[in-house]
């Protein structure tokens, strides 16, 4: 592991435990079950101040519009984890996306926010942790089914 990668985990979970201590670990332990679900936690880009984790498909996936044209290819994004406390979801493009961007809001009970800002404290996400991982379970075989060469 590179020493930047270890410096910017470092960075990223301080500033979670600055908003409440518990949240690094409980961060952590949420990014394991994602990895077992063989998604990929990675380092996002927005800044050096802001080295956010994107939890990904490993696999590219064919975006689709309601009546099944195809708009894109790119990894789906489950999710932005944000060193500020704040997880956005920014995966509601295409028929798949805005299935799980209403199934989201959904177990949230944040429909109005979800729809508005795309973001809720990640408090809130771990509050319904379960469903959460439920959820993106019953997305991966349609995303599978959509997944292309890269």
């Amino acid at each position: 592991m590179s020493t930047s990668k270890i410096e910017n985990d470092e960075k990223y979970y301080q500033s979670l435990s600055e908003i409440n201590p518990s949240l690094p670990q409980e961060v952590q332990d949420l990014f394991l079950e994602a990895e077992k679900l063989d998604l990929m936690v990675a380092e996002g880009s927005y800044g050096a101040n802001d080295r956010s984790r994107i939890v990904w498909t490993r696999f590219k996936v064919r975006f689709r519009d309601e009546e099944g044209n195809p708009l894109f290819d790119k990894k789906f994004n489950f999710g932005i984890f944000k060193p500020d406390g704040f997880f956005h979801n920014l995966s509601c493009k295409g028929d798949l996306g805005t299935k799980y961007s209403k199934g989201l809001a959904e177990i949230l009970s944040e429909d109005e926010v979800m729809r508005e800002k795309g973001k809720v404290p990640i408090a809130n996400l771990l509050s319904v942790k379960d469903e959460w991982l439920e959820l993106v379970q019953k997305l991966l075989p349609e995303l599978k089914d959509r997944e292309i060469e890269n």
